[in-house]
């Protein structure tokens, strides 16, 4: 988290297995809707500006993506993250507990 004088900044990174829905919470949380219509697998990074407890705070949303590329590449995303939101399935619980395990 980052504190300047009139904006604290925070990064929130979404974490999970395709199909839980990841992007879709990400654009509920950025764009204040449910989407429709499906979402494309990636979200493009997002900055939303909140007040909470009356000090402005730019959140930026960062989703991934699981596929055979990410074990390389998501890492790249993790520094500078303040939040972590592991998404996982309840239809395939034991699968999505233990890939967020290993996350």
């Amino acid at each position: 988290m980052t504190t300047s004088a009139d904006m604290t900044r925070v990064k929130l990174l979404m974490l999970g297995f395709d199909g839980v829905g990841k992007t879709s919470l990400l654009v509920r949380m950025g764009e204040r809707r449910f989407p429709d219509d499906y979402v494309p697998p990636l979200f493009e990074n997002h900055v939303d500006e909140r007040v909470v407890d009356g000090q402005q705070v730019e959140v930026g949303l960062w989703d991934t993506r699981t596929d055979e590329l990410t074990p390389r590449s998501r890492p790249s995303s993790y520094p500078m993250t303040d939040v972590y939101v592991v998404a996982v399935s309840l239809d395939q619980a034991d699968e999505s507990l233990t890939a967020a395990r290993d996350v």
